[in-house]
């Protein structure tokens, strides 16, 4: 009868941790996949850049002033996801 009585808290406790370690696992699998489609987008942007900066080269290789619009998109864009991994490593300190 006195082991039951002790054990019982300790199942609780352990059922608690169980159900924290599941939300912790659920949580880390939603920032995998937000972190995984912001890859992904990424990755597109770059092939997209890429593109671009082929098709100018392929256009015309000796007009270089056709690459300063490019480059300003292209650090435009760096330096928006700049700006998002730093709100994001902001909020996950909070």
């Amino acid at each position: 009868m006195l082991v039951a009585a002790l054990s019982t808290p300790f199942i609780f406790q352990v059922e608690d941790l169980q159900r924290k370690l599941e939300c912790a696992n659920k949580e880390q699998e939603a920032l995998i996949d937000i972190f995984s489609e912001e890859r992904a987008r990424r990755d597109l942007e770059e092939d997209g850049l890429r593109n671009k900066l082929k098709h100018l080269f392929l256009a015309d290789p000796n007009n270089l002033f056709n690459l300063f619009p490019l480059w300003q998109e292209a650090s435009a864009t760096i330096q928006d996801l700049l700006e998002q991994l730093n709100t994001a490593k902001k909020g996950r300190k909070v």
